[in-house]
């Protein structure tokens, strides 16, 4: 499985491999094949449409299907086994609904509304065609079973029920008619015609499967976009966008059994924000938001890529380093704080500026996670003490279980 774990202490969402849309559905039309679409209203906005992509293959299918059934046609007359009229009126009406269907959908802008005329008609004119050409064994018969799968994927479940039901009415009154005798088939058709009508039906079967892969990828690229978004919004900070505090809880588990199985240290910084309730009550909130960005992008830039930041509650922000030592804490603790204190912030026509206090703790001092977290937040707690704006680690405090000792 991909790891959802974002790159640390740079702001980036979590490592998904996200096909595009592009690649979804390949390659970009030609200036042939574009035109042909928009000729036949089948692209432009994506909410102008159902699908645009339904649309693209509505009309391919109609103009598909007026194809076969010219040549279907055509088979017949050159064999010389010419069908009934009822074969000529049923294919004449299914022919003239797959090219109106097109049209309608340039018009109305709705998949749904122009593939009603061409899959209804489909469903009347087979069982219709039966009749003097083979009966119920005729090979034009094999299709029907593709023609709710048409439906619905054009017009909805609901559709499709209904034409189903439609289609076994129509297909046992055949049967009754052929059994009692009021129909008889007078004409079977030639081997060239049957092959070229189970051939049409492997066609109809394969464009079906297809479409229907095509949209299983473009639901599946929009479900793991959604994943995406969803597991991001869930490990950051909405105003500074960097980790919150659940994620830095999870993060900081591991990496204290990476650094208890490695041997290694890992240090915690925790920041706070000097006199920033002063600054909401005469700045304004709107102040005060601008220097969280402001302290979450500065703190950023400074660390390392393997660093972790986290805003851990209201001004106050968490820093998780690796392999670090107290001492070591201390120098980017320093580092971090005269990066704040340079910052200059403008409000309101003006220009301000803010100090943190920093209080650090290293693994060497501490056994646990949450030993680790007091310990830092001792020593922030030392720092504001001691006038703020100034940096206090481990070592320059006693541990709590000291103090209680």
């Amino acid at each position: 499985m991909p790891s959802l774990d974002p790159a640390i202490g740079q702001g980036a969402g979590p490592s998904l491999p996200v096909r595009s849309l592009r690649a979804v559905s390949g390659p970009p039309p030609d200036e042939w094949w574009g035109g042909y679409f928009q000729y036949f209203g089948a692209v432009g906005q994506q909410d102008a449409f159902d699908s645009r992509r339904r649309a693209r293959i509505l009309v391919i299918a109609c103009h598909g299907a007026m194809a076969l059934m010219t040549v279907s046609a055509a088979l017949r007359v050159a064999t010389g086994r010419t069908p009934p009229a009822s074969y000529w009126i049923a294919v004449a009406l299914t022919w003239a609904a797959m090219a109106i269907g097109p049209f309608v959908l340039k018009l109305t802008l709705s998949v749904g509304k122009a593939a009603i005329l061409p899959i209804v008609a489909t469903a009347t004119s087979l069982p219709i065609t039966s009749v003097g050409a083979g009966g119920l064994d005729a090979p034009v018969l094999a299709i029907l079973p593709s023609v709710p799968l048409v439906a619905a994927f054009f017009i909805g479940a609901r559709g499709a029920k209904a034409l189903t039901f439609v289609l076994m009415v129509e297909l046992g009154a055949l049967a009754i008619a052929f059994n009692t005798g009021a129909l008889s088939a007078k004409l079977a058709p030639a081997p060239v015609v049957k092959a070229t009508l189970y051939a049409s039906f492997l066609v109809v079967t394969t464009f079906i499967a297809m479409a229907y892969d095509h949209e299983r990828r473009a639901v599946e690229h929009r479900l793991r976009t959604m994943a995406q978004q969803l597991y991001e919004s869930s490990i950051r900070d909405p105003l500074t966008n960097v980790n919150n505090r659940r994620y830095f809880a999870e993060r900081l588990e591991r990496e204290m059994a990476f650094s208890a199985r490695h041997g290694t240290p890992i240090a915690v910084l925790i920041l706070d924000a000097d006199h920033f309730k002063a600054v909401n009550d005469t700045r304004g909130h709107s102040a005060g938001d601008t220097v969280l960005v402001g302290l979450a992008a500065n703190l950023v830039a400074h660390l390392r890529t393997e660093d972790l930041v986290a805003r851990y509650g209201g001004e106050e922000f968490v820093v998780l380093l690796r392999d670090t030592s107290c001492e070591g804490a201390r120098v980017v603790g320093e580092r971090l704080r005269r990066a704040v204190a340079a910052m200059k912030f403008e409000h309101g026509g003006s220009l301000f500026s803010v100090t943190v206090s920093v209080g650090c703790a290293s693994t060497c001092r501490a056994r646990s996670g949450e030993d680790l977290l007091i310990a830092a937040d001792q020593c922030l707690y030392e720092a504001k003490r001691l006038g703020r704006n100034r940096v206090i680690a481990c070592d320059d405090v006693a541990l709590p279980e000291k103090r209680s000792a």
